[in-house]
Order: C-alpha cells, then structure tokens, then sequence
C-alpha cells in the first residue's frame, strides 16, 4: 500500500531530502516506487 497519492521522480525525492535528517545520516535513495536506499 503506497503512503503518496501519486508517483514522483527519484531525483525530486532526492533535492526534498537535502539539508535533512537522510543527508545526516548519509541515507541515500536508490529507487521510486518501493522507495529502496542504501544506509551507510
């Protein structure tokens, strides 16, 4: 079950999450759709 109403591509899920508690962490978003990442 999707928690977003539509489809959105990597690279603006990407620009949202700088300056954020994923770039901190160094959590990078691999994938769209099951929203896959790579933890470091």
């Amino acid at each position: 079950m999707a928690i977003w109403f539509k489809p959105f591509p990597l690279e603006q899920a990407r620009e949202r999450g700088k300056d954020t508690l994923l770039e901190h962490l160094g959590i990078e978003l691999l994938e769209s759709g099951s929203m896959a990442g790579l933890e470091p």
